[in-house]
């Protein structure tokens, strides 16, 4: 038995080394590449150890997003481990996740019949406070500004029934004054910590960025504001649904979205698109429906 577990011991250092050699550039790969694999572990090889192992490696490599603790929480609920699940929500919600994502867990059996769920719904409002303290008020009024003028151009140039090519000239002109906005504020204050923007500006940053992008797939690597989205993948401060969109979308036969990542039923080439979405921490087509149809609800971004 002893040496089972130094073969084990030893399995896993080395599966480690192999990640950060694969990866020592490129944090939000590496990751990215550990939650995915946790997830993996878990519902489809059914390995509760391998998948505590990634986990905990993917959030001792950089800050953890909320989506990633809430995903940790929800293997422990489906293990009955409450006082994990407990922990892992907490931890989310600090860092902004969302009612509409926590009360998957929080309001629904077996969860919301325990003593940590009383606990939890008694301090709720003290968990919150701690991100609102944190939220980067600023970078979110800008971006709820930019698409306030975006939507309202719009709903005028809408009314033209005849969408005559003046309209359209002035759409384009419209999208390319917005898309330079955005790339001064980078510019001049740095791109924001995505740990401190609440989840519908991050959800506005992943629609500006698949509309202000060249829409060839072939292109957009080239593309100035995808490569600064890119950047900061790289870095660690990147959640793949929002730079994954614009490389999606050109792979559709619909535009039907769930939680920010387009529907995996719908893409038409999926080959192509598991290949551009493993370099941006995106499980492949076949595997996230698995995961989707075991826990019966959409990857959760």
């Amino acid at each position: 038995m002893k040496i089972l577990k130094n073969v084990f011991c030893t399995f896993f250092c080395l599966l480690q080394f192999n990640l950060l050699a694969e990866n020592k550039d490129n944090i939000g790969r590496l990751y990215h590449d550990c939650i995915n694999r946790g997830s993996v572990s878990y519902y489809i090889n059914h390995n509760i150890d391998s998948a505590i192992f990634y986990y905990h490696k993917a959030f001792s490599v950089n800050k953890p997003f909320y989506q990633d603790y809430f995903r940790f929480a929800r293997i422990w609920n489906f293990e009955k481990k409450f006082d994990s699940v407990f922990f892992y929500l907490v931890k989310s919600i600090e860092i902004g996740c969302p009612e509409l994502l926590y009360k998957e867990i929080v309001n629904e059996e077996p969860f919301n019949n325990t003593e940590q769920a009383k606990m939890f719904k008694s301090n709720l409002n003290t968990y919150r406070s701690k991100f609102l303290l944190e939220l980067n008020f600023e970078f979110t009024r800008f971006i709820h500004i930019l698409l306030g003028k975006d939507q309202a151009i719009r709903l005028e140039l809408s009314k033209d029934i005849n969408k005559d090519k003046n309209n359209l000239d002035l759409g384009n002109r419209i999208d390319k004054a917005n898309r330079e906005e955005l790339l001064e504020y980078f510019k001049i204050h740095g791109f924001p910590d995505l740990r401190k923007i609440d989840y519908s500006t991050q959800n506005v940053l992943s629609v500006f960025l698949n509309h202000y992008v060249i829409h060839d797939t072939n292109l957009v690597f080239t593309d100035t504001l995808f490569l600064v989205f890119k950047e900061q993948f790289e870095r660690g401060n990147m959640l793949p649904h929002i730079i994954i969109t614009p490389i999606d979308y050109n792979y559709m036969i619909f535009r039907k979205q769930i939680f920010g990542i387009y529907s995996t039923s719908l893409v038409e080439n999926s080959q192509k698109v598991d290949s551009l979405n493993y370099e941006f921490g995106i499980l492949n087509i076949q595997t996230r429906n698995r995961i989707e149809k075991l826990t019966k609800k959409p990857i959760s971004n």
